[in-house]
C-alpha cells in the first residue's frame, strides 16, 4: 500500500475519485449464475485476462462486484444475472439442460386441526374406505414406481374392506335415507329449494351408480390372479421384494401409462362406491355448526339423544398446541381427553382447560 501523499495510478485514480471505500464493503469474489449462451458459463470464463483474450474485447468490472458487462457487439451477447430459485418455476431458462427437481405444492396450513370419531359402525367403515380412496387417488397419477406400490397396497386394502357381501346393499339403503330424509325437509320454510334439489340429484345419480353394478363392490381387483399373487406375499414383511415377484417388479417399470390404465381397470367397480361415501360424509358432516365448548381438566362428556341418527363426532383444536383428543363413544353418548404430547414417555392428559370447537354429526 502506498504511503499518504504518493500518487497513485491513474486507473486507482479515478476509482478512488468516484468510490468511497469507507461507504462500501469489499468487492465479492463470487460470480452469480449467469444466463446467456449454454458455452458462456462462469466456469468457461477462467480469470478476467483470459477471457479477456477469448473475447477480443475488454471487459468492465462493476465496482462492488456483480456480473460483467461487455461491450455491445452483434457477435456477443450481453450477460444478465439470473437467480435461480430453489423451490417452484420462476424465470428459468427454456434452452438450460438441466431442469429444477419437481416439488409438490406445500398444502396450505389450516389455522385448526379437525380430529373425527365415528359413533356407528356404518360410518366407520365409510370412514376408512374414504381415507383409503384418497391414499389412492393421490399415488395413482403419479410416475413414480414407489408411488404405484403404495396405490396398489391401498387398493388392496380396499378390496380388503368391501370384501362383505352386505357392503353394497348397506351403501344403497344409507343413499335412500338421506333422499328420504332430504325430501322430508323439503316442506319446512327456510330451506333453499334450489339447494336442495342439487343435493337430491346428486343422491339419486350415485344410487343409480350403485344400481348399475352387476357384480359385488371390488370384484374385478379381488378376483386377478396378479393382484392375488401381490397381496399373498404383501402379508410377509418385504414380501413384495423383486426376487420375491419378479412378474410385480417388471409391471412397475413399464411406462406410466401402462401401469395407470391397469389400475383405473381395477378400479372400475370402485368408483361408484367411492362417490356415494364421500356424499354421504359430506352431508354428515354438513349436517351441523360447529359451537365452541370447554373441557375442564382437559376432559369433556355429552350425552346425545338415542333416538337421533348421530354419525359421527368432530373436534377442532388450534394447530399450534401440543395436544391431541382422544375419543370414545357411540351413539348415545361421547366423552374427550385431550392428551399432552411428551417428548419422552406416555402422553399425559392435560391438566388444564382446553377450548375447542365441536360438532356433533347428526342426520
Amino acid at each position: 500500500m502506498a504511503p499518504p501523499g504518493w500518487p497513485l495510478p491513474a486507473a486507482r485514480a479515478r476509482t478512488s475519485a468516484l468510490v468511497d471505500h469507507r461507504d462500501h464493503p469489499k468487492p465479492s469474489r463470487r460470480r452469480p449464475a449467469v444466463r446467456g449462451r449454454l458455452d458462456q458459463t462462469p466456469q468457461r470464463f477462467g480469470s478476467r485476462a483470459q477471457h479477456r483474450g477469448r473475447t477480443g474485447q475488454r471487459q468492465r468490472w462493476p465496482v462492488g462486484g456483480g456480473t460483467p458487462v461487455l461491450s455491445s457487439s452483434p457477435q456477443i451477447r450481453t450477460i444478465e444475472p439470473l437467480i435461480l430459485p430453489r423451490f417452484g418455476s420462476c424465470a428459468w431458462p427454456s434452452t438450460c439442460p438441466v431442469r429444477p427437481p419437481a416439488f409438490s405444492p406445500r398444502p396450505a396450513v389450516s389455522p385448526q386441526t379437525i380430529f373425527e370419531h365415528p359413533l356407528n359402525e356404518r360410518v366407520r367403515t365409510f370412514l376408512r374406505l374414504e381415507h383409503l380412496f384418497e391414499k389412492v387417488d393421490y399415488f395413482v397419477p403419479q410416475y413414480d414406481p414407489w408411488a404405484t406400490r403404495v396405490a396398489v397396497e391401498a387398493l388392496m386394502d380396499i378390496t380388503a374392506v368391501t370384501a362383505r357381501s352386505d357392503m353394497k346393499t348397506e351403501i344403497a339403503r344409507e343413499l335412500d335415507r338421506n333422499i328420504n330424509a332430504l325430501k322430508r325437509l323439503a316442506s319446512q320454510p327456510g330451506v333453499d329449494p334450489e339447494a336442495l334439489e342439487r343435493v337430491l340429484k346428486d343422491l339419486e345419480a350415485a344410487a343409480r351408480g350403485l344400481q348399475g353394478l352387476t357384480s359385488p363392490i371390488g370384484q374385478t381387483a379381488r378376483e386377478d390372479d396378479f393382484l392375488k399373487g401381490v397381496a399373498q406375499r404383501s402379508s410377509i414383511p418385504g414380501g413384495a421384494c423383486s426376487f420375491d415377484l419378479p412378474q410385480y417388479h417388471q409391471w412397475l417399470v413399464q411406462p406410466p401409462e401402462r401401469r395407470r390404465a391397469r389400475l383405473d381397470h381395477w378400479l372400475a367397480d370402485l368408483r361408484p362406491a367411492e362417490t356415494a361415501i364421500r356424499l354421504l360424509l359430506s352431508l354428515a358432516r354438513g349436517s351441523a355448526l360447529p359451537r365452541e365448548v370447554t373441557a375442564p381438566g382437559g376432559f369433556y362428556q355429552e350425552s346425545l339423544d338415542p333416538q337421533a341418527a348421530a354419525q359421527l363426532v368432530r373436534v377442532g383444536l388450534s394447530a399450534g398446541l401440543n395436544l391431541y383428543p382422544e375419543i370414545s363413544g357411540h351413539k348415545s353418548r361421547f366423552t374427550v381427553r385431550f392428551k399432552v404430547i411428551e417428548r419422552r414417555g406416555k402422553a399425559t392428559q392435560s391438566p388444564d382447560d382446553v377450548a375447542f370447537r365441536l360438532t356433533c354429526c347428526v342426520f
